[in-house]
C-alpha cells in the first residue's frame, strides 16, 4: 500500500458526495495513504474545484507561480508590482460543496518542463496537474526520510496496515491529519 498517491484529473464538482470521496476517505483512514489531487483549472470562481474536493481526507493542490517565473517565462516587466508568490488565474478555489476549505496547499504550477527539453524545442506546461505531482513527490520524499531516520515509525505503519488487511474496521492510528471517522 503506497504512502502517497498523486491524482491529476479535471472534472466539475457536483453538489453531493460521491463514491470517490468515500473511497479516498476510507483508504486514508484504513491505510494512512495520503492522496494529493489537483484542484482543477476551472478557477478562479467560487466553488470551482473538481468533485474530488468533496473528500475530507484528500489534499487538494492549487497552482501558484513566483514573481521570478513570471518575469523569466511570461515576460512580466521586472518593475511590475506583484507579490513574490501568486495564485495562478486558472487555479480552482473552494470551498467544496461539503464545506471543505480547498485547495489545502499550492505548489508551482506555471512554466513547468515535465520532460527533458531537446535543442529543437522546449515544452512547458501549466496547471494544477503540474503542481500536484510536485507536492506529492515532496511529501513522499519527506516520509521516506522520516522512515529512514525512525524505524519505529515504519513499524507502526506496517502494523496499522497489517491490522486492516486482516479485516479490522477502523484504524487505531493514522498518519493522515484529515482522518475520516
Amino acid at each position: 500500500v503506497p504512502d502517497v498517491v498523486n491524482i491529476s484529473l479535471g472534472s466539475h464538482e457536483g453538489y453531493a458526495r460521491d463514491l470517490y470521496a468515500d473511497l479516498f476517505n476510507d483508504l486514508s483512514s484504513k491505510f494512512g495513504t495520503v492522496f494529493f489531487i489537483s484542484a482543477s483549472n476551472s478557477g478562479p470562481g467560487f466553488r470551482s474545484l473538481n468533485h474530488f474536493g468533496n473528500a475530507v481526507s484528500v489534499v487538494m493542490v492549487g497552482a501558484n507561480v513566483s514573481k521570478e517565473t513570471l518575469e523569466n517565462q511570461y515576460n512580466l516587466p521586472s518593475d511590475a508590482q506583484t507579490q513574490n508568490e501568486n495564485m495562478l488565474f486558472f487555479s480552482s478555489l473552494g470551498p467544496s460543496y461539503t464545506s471543505e476549505m480547498k485547495p489545502n496547499i499550492v505548489a508551482p504550477g506555471g512554466a513547468i518542463a515535465p520532460v527533458l527539453a531537446n535543442e529543437a524545442y522546449m515544452t512547458q506546461m501549466n496547471g494544477t496537474s503540474m503542481s500536484s505531482p510536485l507536492a506529492a513527490g515532496t511529501m513522499a520524499a519527506i516520509l521516506g526520510k522520516i522512515k529512514a531516520d525512525d524505524k519505529s515509525l515504519f513499524n507502526t505503519i506496517k502494523e496499522m496496515r497489517a491490522k486492516h488487511l486482516k479485516g479490522i474496521d477502523k484504524a487505531e492510528k493514522s498518519l493522515n491529519p484529515y482522518v475520516y471517522a
